[in-house]
């Protein structure tokens, strides 16, 4: 038997094999709900309104709908485990509304125009300018672009195999499959992503990219020291997010006439209704922009923007941060 304790107030034994990632993560879910609301009640008193209490309280401070859903997930969560071994009749999380996820409007997405991309490459250090053009020109996630081997990888059929993804655990990272079954996939790599990938193919368990000691590159020191830097520079506003390489990836598709199946298919989405929920609405006025001036293609403005980077300048592989 496992036993599982926090701060003396939950404990509870179970016989059930989970995971060391699984026991932490409940814990920290304890840990979380605890502050406050929770703190010095017994498991067995926890009731919906103590949950209800805590999604209120989140909202107010500002957390965004995801934060909090993935807050209360129970997957992984004592909670859940309690409710298994009998030790309470019902988790108290069942039914409580959580807020909507928004994505029409919602500020937080932003979509690059072609000019808007080339701004942004602009001001990015030549040396870092092969993952950026990666990541918008295959819409791959960043846990699977920087986990990318060579073997992975088919220039000749211009295709990328998603086999992996970096995982964080207790104390770091570990490369582990990818983040749905869907997430599994073949990608069909646009022209800009190519191009970034030709000079970097080395030995085939080599990752893509690389720090120039050989490591892995960390999204929190990439983002600290050359991202946030380089979007200061390019002088746009709203400031894109790494992750906006994927959703601009994505609508730069749907611009060109690419169906909302087709883009599911492509970033790995689980479920159609995330790709509605996220660029549905790019639809309508999409169709406009195509009328006044995508007629050039997609892979028509990829290549004028590799003219501008690789053709003046070598790539290499991405440095160390």
């Amino acid at each position: 038997a496992q036993e599982a304790r926090y701060g003396g107030v939950y404990r509870f034994r179970t016989t059930s094999v989970i995971s060391g990632a699984q026991l932490v993560g409940s814990l920290t879910l304890i840990k979380t709900l605890t502050n406050g609301v929770l703190r010095g009640l017994p498991l067995t008193l926890v009731r919906r309104a103590h949950v209800t209490t805590i999604v209120n309280q989140m909202e107010a401070r500002g957390r965004a709908p995801k934060t909090i859903k993935n807050t209360l997930d129970m997957r992984s969560s004592c909670l859940a485990l309690a409710v298994d071994e009998g030790l309470i009749v019902r988790n108290p999380k069942k039914r409580v509304r959580l807020p909507k996820q928004r994505h029409d409007g919602d500020e937080t997405d932003l979509f690059l125009t072609y000019e808007e991309y080339a701004q942004l490459r602009e001001a990015m250090p030549e040396f870092y300018r092969p993952l950026v053009d990666f990541l918008v020109g295959s819409g791959l996630r960043w846990s699977e672009a920087t986990a990318l081997q060579n073997r992975h990888v088919d220039l000749a059929a211009g295709t990328v195999h998603v086999r992996q993804a970096w995982k964080k655990i207790q104390g770091g990272w570990e490369l582990g499959p990818p983040k749905t079954p869907k997430a599994r996939r073949t990608v069909n790599a646009g022209t800009l992503a190519l191009v970034a990938l030709s000079p970097l193919q080395g030995k085939p368990d080599e990752f893509v990219f690389r720090a120039r000691q050989g490591g892995v590159v960390r999204h929190g020191n990439f983002h600290t020291r050359i991202w946030a830097p380089a979007v200061t520079r390019s002088g746009l506003s709203p400031r894109p997010k790494i992750k906006d390489l994927r959703h601009t990836h994505a609508s730069w598709l749907i611009s060109n006439g690419v169906s909302l199946e087709a883009v599911q298919d492509q970033l790995g989405h689980e479920s159609i209704l995330t790709t509605r929920g996220v660029y549905g609405s790019l639809m309508p006025a999409v169709g406009v922009e195509v009328q006044v001036g995508v007629g050039q293609g997609r892979d028509a403005a990829e290549r004028e923007l590799v003219v501008r980077g690789h053709a003046a300048h070598g790539c290499g592989h991405v440095g160390e941060l």
